[in-house]
């Protein structure tokens, strides 16, 4: 499993992954130093900027993996984006690519919103079509569109919130505002495609 910009998320602990998963955390150096420190999960902490492919020789290649990431897309410049998901599946021979997908729509708006020394400036662009990462020369094949509006969480949102999410979910397009994970395979032993499905 590797977590590209983990931050101090716990996930390894809130996944509850099996004793047998190796569990990697990719962040920059300092963020590793205080994950280290302050987060206590069974994972293996590797400081490095993702952009640049040589912090993957530090992890075996001979078994599939599955890739996640929360927010990086917005951070990383869409070229920068697309080159950390290609050496991801250069690397090893087949697995799983999940990430946060934000709408162009989105990161133009978040480019609008300043709040002081909080704000974070978005680099990427966004994608509207799920299918647009196969073309990235990576071998990503589109598994999953999954919806934030299709959560079972939604049901635990304020009366109006609950609502108006709701109500997004009839549209694809709208849905898609909010933002989503896209969820591929890759297999550089096969071509063998099965239909995507949207859910």
């Amino acid at each position: 499993m590797i977590d590209l910009g983990c931050g101090f998320d716990p996930r390894p602990a809130r996944c509850g992954a099996p004793d047998d998963v190796d569990w990697f955390s990719v962040d920059l150096p300092p963020i590793a130093d205080l994950r280290r420190q302050f987060v206590h999960v069974p994972e293996h902490v590797i400081g490095a900027d993702v952009t640049s492919s040589s912090w993957l020789d530090t992890i075996p290649r001979d078994r599939p993996a599955i890739v996640v990431s929360d927010g990086l897309m917005a951070l990383l410049s869409d070229e920068e984006y697309r080159t950390v998901i290609r050496s991801v599946t250069e690397h090893f021979r087949a697995g799983e690519v999940a990430f946060l997908a934000y709408s162009r729509l989105a990161v133009r708006n978040s480019r609008r919103v300043r709040i002081s020394a909080l704000h974070v400036p978005t680099r990427g662009e966004g994608i509207d079509d799920p299918h647009e990462p196969e073309a990235w020369n990576a071998g990503l094949v589109l598994r999953r569109e999954l919806f934030k509006s299709h959560a079972k969480e939604i049901r635990l949102f304020p009366p109006l919130l609950r609502a108006i999410t709701r109500l997004c979910e009839r549209s694809p397009r709208i849905a898609r505002a909010g933002g989503r994970v896209l969820h591929y395979t890759f297999n550089r032993s096969t071509h063998s495609l099965t239909p995507a499905t949207r859910r």
